[in-house]
């Protein structure tokens, strides 16, 4: 993916720095909004996943510091030129003053993982190097720190303008400062499209329930751009329905890819989310492909396959992992590992290369051209007396460096009526 990248770029990594700063500027008598500061995107990625930063400002030295967790009454909304705009334009009425900016203003779409919107204060903003980035609806602007006044004056203008496109999803507003399209592309799709038979059973089991996928319609989609910000829904009785989103979301120094899935009634206010009695969010047989790491030397061709064992930290467990050097999985085999899991891999592996995997669910495979990451089993994120949930897929490799060549997404969710709603989306992406 191509973006323009301003000059300051190039001060993103700073050799033999390590740290984050809560960052003041000053004009006269006016001290302006505090925002997070982070020498390198590596530093502000390892923020992100290891969720070190958290949302209680007082732990940042500085009482002034508002984040987008902060309620819309601790904010002086109608003094900021960015907050006061952003909130007669975008605000959800429907929510009240305890409500915190980040459902306030929507941002539980734009940013879903809460680990990265902790560290934005409560325009959205943060820095890194000299380089100053603020999420909107519109996307995500980036200009150096140094015009943050300019772009400050000229928010609501830049919102209602297009721009000029200068590269891919990228748009120029002013000089230095651009936009790049992080949310182009989101698409409503009708649930009615997606009927099978409801015949298909799946029982399987999480940490918190037991989960019978049957009783129910079961919805499929297939299609090679899934993670492109598709938003699914399934109608439920007495005006509610479930509301899903398969995102992908380019941040530009940061990239993800993830689900989010709430209940929500139709009232006087529109669709508006209610506390559900249980959500779950599962991924099966993932699979994820991209180059090989920086500095890893891949194996030669025909080279004999060899297996050794590590752990992996995912879903907040040290997970062992298989790492088998010299076999990737060929694309004859995607689907049928995305239908059959662990039970189908171990087979193919085992009549391809002599090395038996067991019942390991996570492995890495090492080719001479690419590298595979296959997630075989259920992956599950549930909730209970919530009105949403949000799942990423495997933040410590995804993104840009790897993407997802076949797989499965659920859902269920139990409104706050009882009724059931699900969703089962491909048998690859």
């Amino acid at each position: 993916m191509k973006k323009v990248l301003l000059p300051v770029l190039g001060l993103l990594t700073l050799v033999g720095c390590n740290r984050m700063v809560v960052t003041p500027e000053s004009r006269g008598d006016k001290e302006d909004m505090f925002y997070l500061s982070f020498d390198s995107e590596e530093i502000l990625r390892q923020e992100i996943v290891e969720g070190t930063q958290g949302t209680d400002t007082k732990s940042l030295g500085r009482n002034s510091y508002v984040s987008l967790f902060s309620s819309v009454k601790e904010v002086e909304i109608q003094n900021d030129p960015i907050l006061s705009y952003e909130y007669a334009f975008y605000g959800d009425k429907t929510l009240d003053e305890n409500t915190s900016l980040y459902y306030r203003l929507g941002y539980d779409e734009l940013v879903p993982n809460k680990g990265f919107a902790r560290l934005m204060n409560a325009r959205g903003e943060f820095a890194v190097g000299d380089t100053m980035y603020k999420i909107s609806p519109k996307g995500t602007y980036y200009f150096p720190v140094s015009l943050r006044e300019e772009f400050e004056k000229n928010y609501s203008k830049f919102e209602a303008q297009d721009g000029k496109l200068v590269s891919d999803k990228t748009y120029e507003l002013a000089s230095s400062i651009y936009r790049f399209a992080t949310f182009e592309g989101a698409a409503e799709i009708a649930s009615e499209n997606f009927l099978i038979d409801d015949a298909e059973r799946l029982s399987t089991r999480s940490t918190s329930t037991s989960i019978i996928w049957s009783g129910y319609p079961v919805y499929e989609y297939t299609a090679n751009n899934c993670f492109n910000n598709q938003v699914f829904t399934y109608s439920l009785p007495d005006n509610r329905r479930v509301w899903t989103k398969v995102y992908h979301h380019d941040y530009i120094v940061y990239d993800e890819r993830g689900a989010l899935i709430k209940c929500q009634k139709n009232g006087f206010w529109g669709w508006t989310a209610v506390t559900s009695t249980e959500l779950t969010i599962t991924w099966k047989n993932i699979i994820l492909q991209g180059g090989h790491d920086a500095g890893e030397m891949p194996p030669p061709h025909n080279i004999t396959p060899t297996m050794a064992m590590t752990t992996y930290p995912y879903m907040g467990y040290n997970e062992p992992m298989a790492v088998i050097r010299g076999y990737v999985l060929p694309d004859s085999q995607l689907n049928n590992v995305v239908t059959g899991g662990n039970t189908t891999l171990r087979s193919i592996i085992l009549n391809s290369t002599g090395i038996d995997i067991g019942t390991t669910k996570i492995l890495r495979l090492v080719g001479h051209d690419y590298v595979q990451y296959l997630f075989v089993g259920s992956w599950f994120v549930s909730a209970s007396n919530t009105k949403e949930k949000a799942m990423a897929l495997s933040e410590e490799v995804m993104g840009r460096t790897y993407v997802p060549v076949g797989g499965q997404f659920w859902y269920q969710a139990l409104d706050d009526n009882g009724n059931l709603g699900a969703l089962r989306v491909g048998t690859a992406f």
